[in-house]
């Protein structure tokens, strides 16, 4: 029952040596020093935007003000559709693939599943045209131009590469950062200790995802 428009390709996830090794060694190349520290830098300016727009001494929900738009932000540069979708409409997309099972949904649901997945593959298509005839040293510019043994990804490649970045890093970050604040406010001890030792946040951060769990299973 599911629309072609929806359907991923599974790139990866579905592939075994030798059709997975080039596609892992592409996406390797999408993540080299410039790239990284692309992301950092916006990363950087994101986060320490959204934590002065908070109040001192106030309540927050802190993943609607915090959380949901600095992953998403990040998502959206990873894909490149930083400017041209906010993070309400990434979740909106990402949940909404997340909800295709087997059971077939309402023709309503349907509808609006097929509308968003249009869209997305239109934002898609036309940043693999600007990457190709335009490319920079952004994620997508590498993952519309790297070669392996002198072959590109094909379009729908392309699309999956993007799609498989969104869906592995926005749950599972969502949840690491969620996860993160709520055991440093059980614990204030560790918080302090963190707070005057910067030094400790990768084995904090190290030690989180080893015994949270950061995405659905």
């Amino acid at each position: 029952w599911v629309p072609e428009a929806c359907r991923s390709n599974l790139f990866m996830l579905a592939e075994d040596p030798p059709e997975h090794t080039p596609h892992r060694n592409i996406i390797r190349q999408a993540f080299d020093k410039e790239a990284v520290d692309q992301l950092r830098q916006t990363i950087t300016q994101t986060a320490s935007a959204l934590v002065s727009d908070i109040e001192p001494d106030t309540s927050v929900n802190f993943v609607e003000k915090f959380t949901l738009p600095f992953v998403g932000t990040a998502v959206a540069q990873m894909m490149g559709t930083d400017g041209l979708q906010n993070y309400k409409d990434i979740k909106k997309w990402l949940t909404l693939l997340e909800q295709i099972t087997t059971a077939r949904p309402t023709n309503e649901e349907l509808n609006e599943l097929t509308a968003i997945a249009v869209e997305q593959r239109k934002l898609f298509q036309s940043i693999l045209e600007k990457c190709r005839t335009h490319p920079g040293d952004d994620v997508p510019s590498i993952l519309a131009t790297a070669e392996v043994d002198g072959e590109k990804l094909t379009d729908e490649e392309f699309f999956g590469a993007l799609e498989l970045l969104a869906r592995a890093g926005f749950e599972t970050t969502l949840h690491a950062i969620s996860h993160s604040m709520i055991e440093l406010a059980g614990r204030p001890e560790l918080l302090t200790l963190i707070f005057n030792d910067h030094s400790l946040i990768p084995k904090f951060v190290d030690e989180l995802i080893r015994y949270q769990v950061t995405g659905p299973c």
